[in-house]
């Protein structure tokens, strides 16, 4: 993710099942049917993605940031990576849909303080209020783990 927002690539469709790893424990992004190349000011209108990683600004359907939006879906990503479980679940889309748009969901203390603060900050609901991936590396939770293991960031 660092390389493609350095280069101007939104991913948009940043989940799980896209990312994988060899046999050498070497992590890559696939699937870039949707991404985007775009100017760092410009905004997004189409709506595009899983439904369950999609940010909320992307689902009400106004002008978004597609950096931020691609933030909010590692922030899903990371909670399922640490939980094991999503943060908005539902049976059906429309359900889904206002569990997002709503904001709330669980962070319990199975995992680290540093953890849930940076969890919470990437699914902030206000778009510009999110860490951009340079600043995800610089967070305290970041600082202190093995990032061999998370490269996929």
């Amino acid at each position: 993710m660092k390389y493609c927002h350095t280069e101007g690539i939104i991913h948009r469709d940043i989940k799980l099942e896209n990312i994988l790893i060899n046999e050498k424990g070497e992590i890559k992004i696939c699937d870039f049917g949707i991404s985007k190349r775009i100017n760092k000011d410009e905004l997004l209108k189409d709506c595009c993605g899983t439904p369950a990683y999609i940010a909320p600004e992307v689902l009400e359907a106004d002008p978004y940031d597609g950096y931020m939006a691609d933030m909010w879906s590692v922030g899903i990503v990371l909670y399922t990576m640490l939980y094991g479980k999503f943060p908005f679940r539902a049976k059906e889309e429309n359900e889904l849909k206002e569990k997002i748009l709503d904001g709330n969901f669980e962070l319990d203390e199975s995992i680290s303080l540093e953890a849930r603060s940076l969890i919470s900050r990437l699914l902030n609901q206000i778009p510009v209020l999110r860490p951009s991936i340079e600043e995800v590396f610089e967070d305290r939770w970041m600082t202190n783990i093995d990032t061999s293991c998370i490269l996929m960031l």
